[in-house]
C-alpha cells in the first residue's frame, strides 16, 4: 500500500496523507454506486478533494483548516510543513482549478447543521471516541448512498464505524457502509 504524500492535479503538486489503496477504494465506491456528490470531512489542503472532484459532479469539503490545532502533528513530515503553515490558502490554491469543489471552513459538527446532503459522506480524521461518534451520528443521515471513511488503523474509528453504522469489514485503512 504505497503512501501518497504528493500527487499532481491539474498542474499543481498537492500534498496530503493518502495511499493508493484508499484512492482505489474511493474510485470503486464512486463508480459502483453512481456517486455524483460527496461531502468530505477533513480536507487538509485538498489532495483527496481533487481526486474525488475528478470523478463526481460536486464535492463539499469541511475543515476548520487549522491542522496545527488537531491531532495531525505526529504525521507532519517536511513535505507537509509548508502547506500546514497556510493550510486554508494552500487548499484554495490547490482547488482553484476545480469549480466543483466548495470548501466550507468550520467544524464538522457545526457544518452538520447546514442543509447539506450528498450521495457519499467521507470522513477523514481521527477524533476521540465521543467526538468521532457524534460526528458520524450527525452525518449518517446526510449520506444518501454511502458513508465511508479513513483511518481504520484507529481503534476509535473501527469501534464507531461498527456501533453507529454496522460496519463489519475494514480494508486498506478504509471503512464504508452502503445505505
Amino acid at each position: 500500500m504505497p503512501k501518497i504524500d504528493v500527487a499532481e492535479f491539474r498542474g499543481r503538486q498537492v500534498v496530503g496523507f493518502m495511499s493508493t489503496a484508499i484512492f482505489d477504494r474511493l474510485d470503486q465506491l464512486i463508480r459502483d454506486h453512481d456517486v455524483k456528490t460527496v461531502v468530505e470531512l477533513g480536507a487538509f489542503v485538498g489532495l483527496s478533494a481533487c481526486f474525488i472532484a475528478e470523478r463526481v459532479d460536486h464535492v463539499w469539503t469541511v475543515d476548520n483548516f487549522d491542522v496545527r490545532a488537531q491531532d495531525y502533528k505526529p504525521y507532519l513530515r517536511p513535505v507537509h510543513e509548508a502547506a500546514a503553515a497556510d493550510q486554508y490558502g494552500e487548499f484554495l490554491r490547490n482547488t482553484l482549478a476545480y469549480p466543483n469543489i466548495t470548501g466550507i471552513r468550520m467544524g464538522f459538527l457545526e457544518a452538520a447543521a447546514l442543509p447539506l446532503e450528498a450521495d457519499m459522506v467521507y470522513i477523514d480524521g481521527v477524533q476521540s471516541y465521543p467526538a468521532f461518534k457524534q460526528i458520524v451520528e450527525a452525518w449518517l443521515p446526510k449520506a444518501r448512498k454511502i458513508i465511508a471513511g479513513d483511518d481504520t488503523q484507529s481503534k476509535v474509528v473501527r469501534r464507531v464505524a461498527k456501533e453507529v453504522c454496522g460496519v463489519t469489514r475494514f480494508t486498506e485503512r478504509t471503512w464504508w457502509k452502503i445505505l
